[in-house]
C-alpha cells in the first residue's frame, strides 16, 4: 500500500502487501491508513502526512469461506473517534455479517458490533458519520440479479432498522455511495 501526496508528488510506503485499502484524517491533522491483507485489517497512524507511519495496530482478524475477505469502509467522528464498518463471509455466499468496530480517540480498538444480528448477502459498506455523530451506512443485499441498495442509521450508539431504498432489483450495487452534506442531509448515490 502507498499514499501518494498529489501536490508534491511524493509518494509514501505503507504496507508492502496488502488489498484494500482507505485513508482518512482527523482533526489534528494526523493520516490513518486502514488496509485488509489476509484474514486481517490493519491501521497505520502518520503524524507527519505520510512520510513516516507508526507499527501497524490490529483492528480485527477474521476467519472466512471464499475469496472476497473483509470489505470495508472508514470514517471519523468529531471527538476523532475512527469508525469502521466491515463486511465477512461467514461460511457460504448467503451468510456473510456487517460488523462496526471503533477506534477511541484515546485508547485502543474495541469490540466489534453485529449491526444487524442476522446473516445474509450483505456486501459493499459505505458509511458517513454527520454532525450530530450518528453513523449513516449504506450496504448491497440479495444476490446477483435480485440485490437492493439497503440503509441502516447508528443513533446514540444504537443500530436502527433497515430501510430498502431501491425499487427495483439489480445486478450490484458496488457503485453506490453515502455522504452528509453541509446542511446536514444525508445523500446517497446508487
Amino acid at each position: 500500500m502507498a499514499l501518494i501526496d498529489f501536490v508534491t508528488n511524493t509518494g509514501y510506503l505503507v504496507s508492502s502487501d496488502g488489498q484494500e485499502a482507505k485513508v482518512v484524517k482527523d482533526s489534528s491533522g494526523n493520516l490513518w491508513c486502514l488496509y485488509v491483507i489476509g484474514t486481517s485489517l490493519y491501521c497505520r497512524k502518520s503524524t507527519d502526512g505520510g512520510a513516516t507511519w507508526v507499527a501497524p495496530e490490529t483492528v480485527v482478524t477474521e476467519s472466512y469461506s471464499g475469496s472476497d475477505g473483509i470489505e470495508f469502509d472508514v470514517a471519523v467522528d468529531s471527538g476523532d473517534d475512527i469508525h469502521v464498518v466491515y463486511r465477512v463471509r461467514t461460511n457460504g455466499s448467503a451468510t456473510n455479517r456487517l460488523y462496526h468496530i471503533i477506534r477511541d480517540a484515546v485508547g485502543g480498538w474495541g469490540t466489534k458490533s453485529d449491526i444487524l444480528g442476522v446473516t445474509a448477502y450483505y456486501k459493499y459498506p459505505k458509511i458517513a458519520i454527520d454532525g450530530s455523530d450518528d453513523i449513516h451506512c449504506l450496504f448491497h443485499y440479495g444476490t446477483l440479479g435480485s440485490a437492493s441498495a439497503r440503509y441502516v442509521k447508528r443513533t446514540a450508539g444504537v443500530w436502527g432498522g433497515i430501510t430498502n431504498l431501491s425499487t427495483s432489483a439489480k445486478g450490484q450495487f458496488n457503485g453506490h455511495d453515502i455522504c452528509v452534506d453541509s446542511l446536514g442531509n444525508v445523500q446517497v448515490a446508487y
